[in-house]
């Protein structure tokens, strides 16, 4: 949806809205009196991360030429993994020797530099279409059924016959997305991409890796925490390694992609994920 918007009143506009929109967000969290206004100020936190995220993709797609897109993108990721870096060692420092209010705070100077600095550097590039309206019905639908299943997951015993019957109506609702979005001549969720099969298998690649390994830091972190007893400094301590890995190879790896295409390094990737699950690791 965000995507969406971004074509049709501009990828920067919308990258420096989300800047904006996460400095606030973090600043009413770490002003937040009680877990209910937590949870409200992290929704608007979340929201201008997810603009920030989704454009600045889409912005580097348009600055670099095809042949060097994967380098870009591996520039990018790599400033995200060091800001992964800092991250887990100072929230663990800022924890221990201040209170968790301080891990939004530093967030405020950050994203004012950022929401400046956005606009006044960044130009827009991209053609904005012309004649074409934004699919409110498919959004719509989209944002109720996607948050109608996270719901079904998070409340209490996801296989409770109550979750249960939840997940059903979202998955009720996103098959109906499906059928609005065939009808829509601008659709948000242009379901006949999916007719590529490159597209296809790329994006069911990019989900099932991420449904089994992008919860991993943070269960990591509450077994360091919670199991183990480290204390949140060395927790995040030892999560640093995995981090300065990735912060060398990204750029490495984008750029053999570039060369020798992405299915064989992204089929590699996916291998050695799954090797320390049968290293016959114990605690």
């Amino acid at each position: 949806m965000l995507g969406r918007l971004a074509d049709l009143y501009g990828r920067v506009r919308l990258y420096n809205l989300g800047f904006l929109i996460f400095t606030v967000g973090s600043l009413l969290c770490a002003l937040s009196q009680n877990g209910e206004q937590l949870v409200i100020f992290r929704f608007l936190q979340g929201s201008g991360a997810a603009l920030i995220i989704t454009n600045s993709v889409a912005i580097i797609t348009d600055a670099f030429p095809h042949k060097e897109l994967g380098m870009g993108l591996g520039i990018s990721m790599s400033a995200a993994n060091l800001g992964a870096i800092a991250g887990y060692t100072l929230s663990g420092v800022m924890i221990t020797f201040f209170s968790w209010r301080s891990i939004f705070l530093i967030n405020v100077p950050i994203g004012i530099f950022g929401t400046i600095w956005g606009y006044l550097q960044l130009k827009e590039i991209s053609l904005k279409p012309s004649g074409e309206k934004f699919d409110y019905a498919g959004s719509v639908l989209y944002c109720i059924g996607l948050s109608t299943m996270l719901l079904a997951l998070t409340l209490g015993d996801p296989l409770s016959s109550r979750n249960l019957t939840i997940l059903g109506g979202g998955l009720v609702i996103f098959i109906m997305v499906i059928f609005v979005e065939l009808r829509q001549k601008f659709p948000t969720l242009d379901v006949r991409l999916f007719k590529i099969r490159s597209f296809a298998a790329g994006n069911l690649a990019a989900f099932i890796n991420s449904l089994a390994f992008s919860c991993g830091p943070f269960l990591r972190s509450l077994y360091l925490q919670l199991v183990l007893g480290y204390s949140a400094l060395k927790t995040g301590v030892l999560l640093i390694p995995m981090e300065i890995i990735l912060f060398i190879l990204v750029p490495i790896s984008g750029r053999m992609a570039d060369r020798y295409g992405s299915r064989v390094f992204s089929s590699i990737g996916l291998v050695l994920k799954m090797l320390p699950r049968y290293s016959g690791f114990r605690h």
